[in-house]
């Protein structure tokens, strides 16, 4: 390390220096390798020995480095998201994405998942249509008062009393079921 000699302006010393960055030593701090998290650069403003050839940058938020002595920052994958200088990513909590790789900048990134408001919406119409079920059933049944029944020309003739609306856009058969009648072979079984 430099010292300054007594009443010299000039520092005298062995020729080594501290580097500025922890990960690097060495003349010209051109030794060591940068930490998990970072990637080596080449260093901007190096015109040479002092200055340190090489400097580690952070990687940015969405993405990360997992070894020592990365080139890259790779982008955390869709439904992963990283904070700056992360070493790996984290996963998005149960039901929440993110947008695309490398798009997860810290856990805000991490938005609800469309596909899982789609799956809740068609469980809670399953569940409606389940319960709803012996309703629709009921849909289209009415009980009429039956005055008279008698078979003319190959048919059957029902007589009402009062109106209904059983006949009145019927796309499929009307099936008629009686009971009370007193007649035991027209009484349902």
């Amino acid at each position: 390390a430099a010292q300054r000699a007594a009443g010299s302006p000039w520092a005298v010393g062995d020729g080594s220096c501290a580097c500025s960055n922890r990960s690097f030593h060495g003349p010209a701090c051109s030794k060591g390798s940068c930490l998990p998290g970072s990637v080596e650069k080449a260093n901007p403003f190096s015109v040479g020995p002092p200055w340190p050839v090489h400097v580690c940058v952070l990687c940015e938020a969405g993405r990360f480095s997992m070894s020592a002595g990365g080139t890259t920052c790779d982008g955390c994958p869709t439904g992963w998201y990283s904070e700056i200088g992360a070493s790996a990513c984290q996963s998005c909590p149960v039901g929440r994405t993110t947008a695309s790789p490398g798009s997860g900048v810290g856990r805000s990134a991490c938005r609800i998942d469309s596909n899982v408001i789609t799956y809740i919406l068609q469980a809670l119409s399953c569940v409606g249509l389940i319960l709803l079920a012996p309703a629709l059933q009921l849909v289209g049944r009415e009980d009429v008062r039956i005055d008279d029944i008698a078979v003319q020309g190959g048919g059957v003739v029902v007589k009402t009393f009062g109106q209904h609306r059983i006949l009145k856009r019927r796309l499929r058969p009307v099936h008629v079921r009686l009971r009370s009648t007193g007649h035991p072979s027209a009484d349902e079984r």
